[in-house]
């Protein structure tokens, strides 16, 4: 006679690499609270250093650019000599906060933990759990990204903003009904990436071009079009927002 399973044992059966919820949660709160204990550590030993304050080339730069956007005189009337967005953002802390560099590298700290987050959220969706939580501890935890967390440079939102890239896409990609709007908001946050580091448009140009072959290939197998054309312009028009104003 056969054995009845009880339904967690048929679930486990049918989806074996699916965790309950509330682990990924747990993993989740313990990576990023690893990743910001690590980077807090690191900014209160930093804060003892004599090159605490001492900007130079590319943070001196921002700092000195982001002063003048605070004073109001703007970045001049040439073409950006960076990309701005991270400028005016440091010109933002500098105005509610004054001249201390504790706001930026505070802020800095929890884009870093949050792409530790991303990264352990990403490992799950696309891996496995294990290698999702041992992947995030490894990057909470190397010096490369603690250091670029505490100075003044785009490296911390850019990573940000491309890793939260990638989950919308991959959001896109598993939502069929809402998959528009996923991309729109991928598109938007490649802007965003593109005004922080431009280096991105490579990226968001290849993204383009798959959605685009996806279209040709959904009309010629389904008869399909608007649902993947409406997707793919909205990617676009998303991306071309915040850089249309700089351009």
């Amino acid at each position: 006679m056969t054995e009845l399973k009880p339904n967690a044992e048929i679930s486990a059966t049918i989806a074996p690499g699916r965790e309950n919820l509330s682990d990924g949660k747990k993993g989740l709160a313990l990576i990023m609270a690893i990743a910001f204990s690590v980077r807090l550590a690191y900014l209160v030993e930093y804060s003892f250093s004599d090159w605490w304050d001492a900007l130079i080339m590319d943070p001196g730069n921002h700092w000195d650019l982001a002063g003048r956007i605070a004073a109001g005189d703007g970045m001049g009337p040439y073409a950006f000599f960076r990309a701005p967005l991270y400028l005016y953002l440091l010109a933002g802390l500098r105005v509610v906060f004054g001249d201390s560099l504790w706001p930026v590298r505070v802020l800095q700290l929890f884009l870093g933990a949050a792409v530790c987050g991303m990264v352990f959220t990403l490992g799950r969706r696309l891996l496995s759990p294990a290698l999702a939580f041992v992947g995030a501890l490894i990057y909470s935890c190397w010096w490369v990204p603690v250091y670029f967390d505490g100075e003044l440079l785009t490296e911390s939102p850019a990573t940000f903003l491309n890793l939260l890239l990638l989950l919308l896409l991959d959001r896109a990609d598993e939502d069929g009904q809402r998959q528009k709007w996923w991309l729109a908001g991928a598109g938007l946050t490649a802007g965003l990436s593109a005004v922080t580091r431009p280096n991105i448009l490579l990226f968001a140009t290849a993204v383009t071009l798959v959605l685009g072959v996806r279209c040709v290939a959904r009309l010629r197998l389904r008869g399909e079009w608007r649902g993947p054309l409406v997707g793919t312009v909205m990617f676009v028009v998303g991306a071309g927002l915040p850089v249309a104003p700089v351009t």
